[in-house]
């Protein structure tokens, strides 16, 4: 094990499996790699949260499966500040959170790589109503967190945005993100109004949640979604 910073994932839609045996990957540089999972249960003040530990990368690594595994929670079903809260107990220093968005911007390609560069959130809430934050309680701990370059660090953004083309994608970059509420599906009225205040693309689900709720600053921060429909 190496003393880099630990990185996290958060992956998405239609996972079935964490794999129960070594898979073989091929890296960015061309090398095949050998990597395991291990799961653990974290106990958090807001509950229990499984995620897994991701060996053979040459860093410490963690994955958290959105929706569980098998896939079945839906968006209001989702503890997301358990999951905030296991990521924290880990010292994850840098996340990347992937889904399956909807395309609001004629101009954006379908089944092609997309990567934000801002965030559309008006009402700041999770799936069942609550503030979107994970001080509940007051506590000592709690603030405003100030971030310069903001919610998505350009930084791991570029590296994203180098792995696509490595890979013989297309990526869009700097694109704004808007969270619509969830978990129903959108009307087309939605949709256009969405599309005013300059949103590319949109889902109901849960990344602007896993941006916003952080009790320190993950440094740096990004996200890689992948449209499937308008």
């Amino acid at each position: 094990m190496t003393n880099q910073s630990t990185a996290g994932v958060i992956l998405g839609t239609a996972f079935h499996s964490a794999g129960t045996g070594p898979m073989v990957e091929t890296d960015v540089s061309g090398r095949s790699i050998e990597i395991t999972f291990e799961s653990e249960e974290i106990v958090t003040e807001f509950g229990p949260q499984v995620v897994h530990h991701i060996s053979g990368l040459g860093r410490p690594a963690v994955a958290i499966f959105r929706h569980g595994i098998p896939h079945a929670l839906l968006p209001n079903q989702i503890n997301y500040r358990a999951q905030a809260a296991a990521l924290k107990r880990l010292d994850v220093r840098s996340l990347l959170i992937t889904s399956s968005v909807g395309v609001l911007d004629p101009n954006v390609p379908l089944f092609q790589p997309l990567l934000p560069g801002d965030l559309l959130m008006p009402d700041n809430r999770l799936p069942d109503g609550s503030a979107c934050s994970m001080f509940v309680d007051s506590n000592p701990d709690q603030g405003h967190l100030v971030i310069e370059e903001g919610l998505f660090s350009r930084t791991l953004t570029d590296v994203l945005y180098d792995c696509c083309l490595h890979n013989g994608a297309q990526p869009m970059r700097d694109l704004v993100f808007a969270y619509v509420g969830g978990p129903r599906t959108k009307t087309l009225a939605e949709n256009r109004m969405w599309a005013q205040p300059g949103a590319a693309i949109k889902y109901s689900n849960a990344r602007n949640r896993e941006i916003e709720m952080r009790t320190k600053p993950i440094d740096p921060y990004s996200g890689i979604f992948f449209p499937a429909a308008r």
